[in-house]
């Protein structure tokens, strides 16, 4: 089984490690002949996303695909506005296969820390990757 991790820095944050977190953990939760590629970009948005999916992720042929995008999109520097964001979101859920993708919701942030981002955006994006999931039948988490 093949499993790509497609996202932006909370795929791709190594915090330390010789290799993603993310990938880390999942190699010790999951059976070894489960295949991890890590397809995480800091920084990156759903544009940037759409213009990478093909090599980066359909490319593999993989049997499920975690897709966790949002906090960039969200970001007042980045902004991707909503709408675009949610055509987004099901574009990529389409070309990589609704029933192999499983959707993430980015989490909330500590707003006193942060000032590029606010938990209402953040949730406002959110309800999009959740009605994107239960449109397309996707995997939501």
């Amino acid at each position: 089984m093949k499993l790509v991790c497609f996202g932006d820095s909370i795929t791709a944050g190594h915090e330390g490690l010789n290799e993603p977190m993310l990938s880390a953990f999942l190699k010790k939760k999951l059976p070894p002949t489960v295949e991890i590629i890590n397809a995480g970009v800091s920084g990156d948005t759903t544009v940037q996303a759409l213009a990478r999916i093909e090599t980066d992720v359909i490319s593999h042929q993989p049997d499920l695909v975690t897709v966790l995008f949002g906090a960039n999109d969200v970001a007042t520097h980045k902004r991707v506005k909503q709408d675009e964001f949610a055509h987004n979101i099901d574009k990529i859920a389409s070309l990589i296969s609704p029933k192999k993708t499983i959707l993430i919701t980015p989490a909330p942030v500590d707003e006193s820390l942060e000032q590029n981002r606010t938990n209402e955006a953040l949730k406002a994006y959110s309800d999009c990757i959740k009605e994107v999931a239960q449109r397309r039948n996707c995997h939501f988490i």
